[in-house]
């Protein structure tokens, strides 16, 4: 896999930017879904002339994909990259038109799970040239108090990394994992998989955040 990921993948979750997080409205269409999917498809059929990121979500909410597109759309300087988001959830009419979603030929959306295998193919994880997978959880207020509640914090985190060793993803795929405790990637070592250490970037760990990212080499 790869062992450096530019700033402008890693800034969405660094330094959240403002944008659309209403929860309110109806949700999108099917019409407007199956676009959207159709996108992914060409993508996935175009990734050798095209590479693609492709954006795992493990929550229904679209906080961090927001922050996500908007940041990837000021970090562009010439050419855009082309995203696919899966996601649990769809998104809102409110969404939807803040983010013009509809309109922008290089975002594509997969409805699915992260712990679903069809899903992930679906979202192109075996084609993708950058895999960015978000935490989940919410680190808890204080800390935590014991190992067990640190591991508990990225579980969903962890479970995603051995699903995708399993598809022999990690060891071909510049992947970018968000830790919220950068001591839970001795679970990860433990597979004797490819290396895992923190990203080489200055701006980690995030001081906005508290946590450190951490990028699969």
């Amino acid at each position: 896999g790869g062992c450096c990921i530019r700033n402008s993948l890693i800034a969405p979750m660094l330094n959240p930017v403002e944008g659309p997080t209403s929860s309110t409205g109806a949700a999108a269409t099917p019409d407007v879904l199956t676009k959207l999917a159709e996108r992914v498809q060409r993508f996935r059929e175009n990734a050798a002339e095209a590479p693609f990121i492709a954006y795992l979500e493990l929550t229904a909410s679209w906080v961090q994909i927001t922050r996500f597109i908007i940041e990837s759309r000021l970090s562009a300087v010439h050419q855009r990259t082309p995203l696919v988001l899966l996601c649990p959830s769809a998104p809102n009419d409110a969404i939807l038109e803040e983010l013009d979603i509809i309109n922008d030929e290089h975002v594509g959306l997969v409805i699915g799970s992260v712990k679903w295998v069809p899903d992930l193919r679906r979202a192109g994880v075996e084609e993708a040239a950058v895999i960015v997978c978000p935490s989940a959880a919410t680190a808890p207020i204080g800390g935590c108090n014991n190992a067990e509640e640190m591991m508990m914090v990225d579980t969903d985190l962890v479970m995603l990394y051995q699903t995708l060793v399993g598809l022999d993803i990690i060891s071909k795929t510049m992947t970018l994992f968000e830790f919220k405790h950068p001591h839970n990637i001795s679970l990860l070592s433990e597979n004797k998989g490819p290396m895992i250490k923190p990203s080489r970037s200055s701006r980690f760990p995030s001081p906005t955040t508290g946590y450190t990212p951490m990028s699969i080499v």
